[in-house]
């Protein structure tokens, strides 16, 4: 699972649903009679109007088709709700979460507009990233439109406005594929299945329904990002209407996936000496205060393949020349953007063997 079990079901959240509350009805600990629409510090937490995980699902599926958060987290993997600093922030339906996706991660601040009982969505907030980077959320039009107007909002003419762009690059992966254009046809509906999602094993596995001039149905597959533009459709199951299951293999992986013929078993796709990757982490340790001190103006930055591809998770290896001395740099590198990296935590060991700690800022 993607989201925690909290299946606190009480008196009082029996009685928001009862009279058709969804999404973030924050209630009273004293009684159910009370306002469920207020946050309230002296509960410890806070309390909603449905099954936590379904929120969650929700909340996800509000920020994912945010074209700001598209942008800037890209496909969202995880969230997780601060709720002290949810509780400290003004009005009742102002929430904090911090979000890990393809792209970046952050912190969304923002309202959660309830527009129907299965749906979320995304009002005016803001958006800080990682690097303290900080982008304004305009929120959904049409939702806010309704919420004026007094009325509900089909959740479905949000996500047709604003399709993020992992969506708009899984839709064109899927459409290539030709087991969908045999039994969907031409899409015409493309809408992810949050909750589905969530339960779905793997982290790359993701849940849409699917309808199109042919047919309707569910696709169930892993999107492998190929590059910022690029969603490949990998194995998956497609269940048609009926009933039917198809799985299927998916897209063979693009040229530039495939491992490289040198015998290394490194992919073609891992950073090279003169690839941008490169250029932005020389970049990120020039800014570092250690490699200011120590290294001094970076006047070559040598990047160790080899060892950087064994090595765990996001970290990397660089052999430093400056004008100040040289050593090797062996630290985690953070995507901060598509035009930055930012110096996580690491070492750097000087030529006389003299070891200095990473932090990142």
């Amino acid at each position: 699972m993607r989201w925690g079990k909290e299946r606190a079901i009480t008196f009082s959240l029996i009685c928001v649903l009862a009279c058709g509350l969804a999404g973030p009805q924050l209630i009273h600990e004293a009684s159910a009679t009370e306002s469920s629409n207020t946050k309230s510090t002296s509960t410890g937490g806070i309390r909603f109007g449905i099954d936590r995980e379904e929120y969650d699902a929700q909340a996800r599926a509000a920020m994912q088709v945010d074209p700001v958060v598209a942008a800037h987290i890209g496909a969202i993997r995880k969230i997780a709700l601060d709720e002290p600093a949810s509780l400290e922030e003004p009005g009742p339906d102002v929430l904090v979460f911090d979000v890990e996706g393809s792209r970046g991660e952050g912190r969304v601040t923002a309202r959660f507009i309830t527009v129907s009982a299965t749906a979320e969505a995304l009002g005016p907030g803001m958006l800080v990233m990682a690097d303290g980077t900080e982008h304004a959320i305009e929120g959904d039009a049409g939702a806010l439109a309704a919420e004026h107007e007094g009325h509900g909002h089909d959740v479905e003419s949000g996500i047709a406005l604003g399709e993020d762009i992992f969506t708009r690059q899984a839709r064109e992966a899927a459409q290539r594929y030709p087991l969908v254009q045999e039994h969907i046809g031409r899409i015409e509906r493309f809408v992810i299945d949050a909750i589905a999602t969530g339960e779905a094993p793997g982290m790359d596995e993701f849940v849409f329904d699917i309808a199109g001039s042919v047919g309707r149905g569910q696709l169930l597959a892993e999107f492998i990002t190929v590059d910022a533009d690029t969603e490949r459709l990998g194995k998956g199951v497609l269940t048609l209407a009926d009933g039917r299951e198809l799985p299927f293999a998916g897209e063979a992986p693009y040229p530039r996936e495939r491992r490289a013929d040198d015998g290394d078993g490194i992919p073609e796709t891992f950073a090279t000496q003169d690839g941008i990757f490169v250029l932005q982490a020389s970049a990120a340790m020039q800014a570092h205060p250690v490699i200011q001190r120590h290294i001094g103006d970076i006047r070559e930055a040598r990047f160790d393949r080899e060892v950087s591809w064994a090595l765990p998770g996001d970290r990397y290896s660089f052999y430093l020349v400056g004008s100040k001395g040289e050593g090797r740099v062996v630290a985690e590198f953070i995507t901060v953007d598509a035009d930055s990296e930012r110096l996580g935590d690491g070492e750097l060991v000087m030529a006389d063997g003299r070891t200095h700690a990473l932090k990142s800022p």
